[in-house]
């Protein structure tokens, strides 16, 4: 029931808390890193962004923003978080910034196949009564998965009976499933890879409760398309997309 989603989901992000960054420990634009990589990866994603920045693109950036508040040009942000990261970063007013949220594909339940759910519990050891965690979106630093599956180690040291479910694919993938296969964790933390996003439906539908434990992140479709399936989320309070997409009876913060 919501009592039983509710002490779970409190673990879990007391574990997030616990092996990341404290909530004014050491940030920097909004990031947050593994206590483990503490300044040092500070600097080295400093760095990278630095690097990466193409200034001339900037320059236009800015003075088309500028020439568009004084004419009056409507542009559209994803979040409000966003929208204000923008007004920030570029001294603007913010009077023709309109937020337009994501959209998602609508989730038809009845189109899941049971016989299908049911091999796919047989497969990943899904059993009943098992606290399911969903954690979805590219592998990287950015999403920040090494965190959650260290979170949820130290979640399983009091809560046996749950299991992590980690769908996507990127440049931290060959890394995070070490680290799973290192800390023996392959009975409880599954690395799905690549879902095609209608095999997705069956994955929200196993699932108890989302995480999105992003350094940084726009909006955060994996949070809305839980609640499409009935099933609340974890995130972090400062996520650009949570003043948006957070509400008592769904967000755990």
């Amino acid at each position: 029931g919501e009592d039983r989603v509710l002490r779970f989901a409190v673990l879990m992000m007391a574990a997030l808390l616990v092996t990341g960054t404290a909530i004014v420990g050491l940030r920097m634009k909004n990031l947050r890193v593994d206590s483990s990589e503490g300044e040092k990866k500070l600097k080295e994603l400093e760095k990278r962004d630095v690097q990466e920045i193409d200034e001339k693109i900037k320059k236009l950036e800015e003075d088309f923003l500028k020439v568009a508040e004084k004419n009056n040009t409507v542009i559209t942000a994803v979040s409000s978080g966003i929208k204000n990261r923008v007004i920030d970063f570029y001294q603007l007013s913010g009077n023709n910034i309109e937020v337009v949220f994501n959209g998602y594909r609508s989730n038809n339940t009845d189109a899941i196949d049971v016989e299908k759910l049911n091999s796919l519990k047989a497969k990943y050891g899904i059993k009943a009564g098992m606290f399911v965690f969903l954690c979805a979106g590219s592998v990287s630093y950015r999403k920040n998965q090494l965190q959650v599956v260290r979170a949820f180690s130290m979640l399983l040291q009091v809560k046996k009976r749950a299991k992590l479910l980690l769908a996507g694919y990127g440049p931290q993938y060959d890394e995070l499933r070490e680290y799973v296969t290192e800390k023996k964790l392959e009975n409880d933390v599954v690395v799905l890879g690549n879902v095609e996003h209608d095999e997705m439906a069956y994955y929200y539908t196993l699932s108890n409760c989302t995480v999105m434990a992003s350094v940084d992140e726009g909006f955060g479709l994996p949070i809305i398309e839980g609640y499409s399936f009935g099933i609340p989320s974890i995130m972090y309070r400062d996520l650009d997309a949570a003043l948006d997409i957070s509400f008592p009876e769904t967000g755990i913060l």
